[in-house]
């Protein structure tokens, strides 16, 4: 928890997912993911993510192509649907997390 709520682990995360290895892109995903899933976001992860959701969803969206195509091609890995249905998912998370107002300062 600890982890996932320290803003610096996060934009390192980030950094990684544009690294050119499809494999270690692949395994930061699953990483990032626990950030954007988790309910209990800190306020400073919540604003690296609100700043950046824009860039995130249309990184995502093109994010390991390879990986959907095996998807659409019906040579269906449990693995490789898994990580479709996931983009899909964070994605959703992300809109959802743009289009919702920051909290106020107090």
């Amino acid at each position: 928890i600890a982890y996932v709520g320290d803003v610096n682990h996060l934009i390192g995360i980030m950094k990684v997912l544009r690294t050119p290895q499809a494999t270690i892109q692949y395994e930061a995903f699953h990483v990032f993911k626990v950030f954007v899933a988790n309910p209990d976001k800190t306020e400073d992860v919540t604003v690296i993510l609100r700043q950046n959701s824009e860039k995130l969803i249309e990184y995502l969206s093109h994010f390991l192509p390879e990986r959907g195509r095996l998807y659409l091609l019906v040579v269906i890995k449990d693995n490789e649907q898994q990580f479709v249905e996931e983009k899909k998912l964070l994605i959703s998370m992300l809109k959802k997390l743009s289009s919702t107002p920051p909290a106020p300062a107090e």
